[in-house]
């Protein structure tokens, strides 16, 4: 059964993806939210909260306050609470509840879906898809024998199509024939590292005071192999990548085999995501048991669309 769609009173721009995972959407979600204050108009977040805890309308940030724990709203969201301002973010897995909540307290411009081009209750003014660069012709196969939640002919309802990751790998484009698959225009999207890293206390620290060290690499993301590439474009000298599952919640028996690698590894930091760094200490805050034995930072990267890309979609929405 098809339910119907139900229209929001204001604009909406859904960031999706057919794959699971990794394609740099969570990134792409913060870039769009600030083109939009850029252009001075009023955004807000609604994500479905992956792997929350509390049930219902949850509201991780004001705009000016985060109201919420990562463990009660999943870690995507409280990561995009953390990197913006005065930009509201609620997690609800009903969209139509949530957005009528954004609107009714925030009363947006636009309000951005995280993850909605499969949950199409919600009109959206624009949907916009990334593919993965980094992943391989064989990826693009449906699940299990895959990544795809669902066949490349559902292209064909994406308004925007953009290559995420162009700056680390090649899209398969001959293989995967994105272009006869959907009328939408196709562009090139970056996910690029800022030229710092962060401490655990989220202040700026050179690249330069680790060139000459050894790092362990820690990761709970979708395409850790996207992670890996930009910290070797960094020219860090990476000992281990230590990869765990996507959203991965850290347990103490993991902890302890993280600082067993760093040890005989000979490495002297661990480098890890910015979601994975609130998790990581705040596992460590809540125990004496157990402590690292180096300094831990985490890499900030930014999604960087064209302009071209940016101006079809101001264009597609206002």
């Amino acid at each position: 059964m098809i339910l119907p769609s139900f229209r929001l009173k204001c604009k909406v721009v859904s960031v999706g993806n057919i794959s699971i995972g990794g394609t740099g959407k969570t990134p792409a979600v913060i870039a769009l939210a600030k083109y939009f204050q850029d252009k001075h108009i009023s955004a807000a977040i609604l994500s479905r909260g992956y792997r929350k805890k509390i049930k219902g309308t949850v509201l991780v940030s004001d705009g000016k306050t985060i109201c919420s724990d990562w463990r009660s709203v999943g870690d995507e969201a409280f990561f995009t609470a953390h990197s913006l301002k005065s930009i509201p973010i609620v997690v609800d897995p009903n969209r139509i509840r949530g957005g009528q909540y954004l609107i009714e307290r925030f009363n947006p411009d636009v309000i951005i879906l995280d993850d909605a081009f499969q949950h199409r209750r919600i009109k959206r003014d624009l949907d916009l898809v990334l593919l993965n660069c980094l992943d391989s012709r064989e990826k693009y196969r449906l699940i299990p024998f895959g990544n795809l939640r669902e066949p490349l002919s559902q292209l064909r309802r994406a308004d925007l199509i953009v290559l995420s990751k162009s700056n680390l790998g090649s899209f398969p484009s001959r293989s995967v024939n994105v272009d006869k698959r959907s009328k939408a225009n196709i562009y090139k999207g970056s996910l690029s590292p800022t030229g710092f890293l962060l401490d655990k206390n989220g202040k700026n620290v050179s690249i330069q005071e680790v060139r000459d060290k050894v790092g362990v690499l820690v990761s709970g993301v979708g395409n850790p192999s996207g992670f890996l590439k930009t910290a070797e474009s960094l020219k860090l000298n990476i000992s281990i990548h230590l990869s765990f599952r996507d959203h991965q919640i850290y347990t103490k028996k993991m902890i302890e085999n993280i600082i067993s690698k760093v040890k005989t590894s000979g490495s002297d930091f661990i480098l890890t995501t910015e979601k994975d760094m609130f998790k990581l200490t705040s596992f460590l805050n809540k125990t004496s048991d157990v402590s690292f034995p180096c300094e831990v930072y985490s890499l900030p990267v930014y999604f960087i669309f064209t302009k071209d890309a940016l101006d079809e979609i101001y264009r597609s929405v206002f």
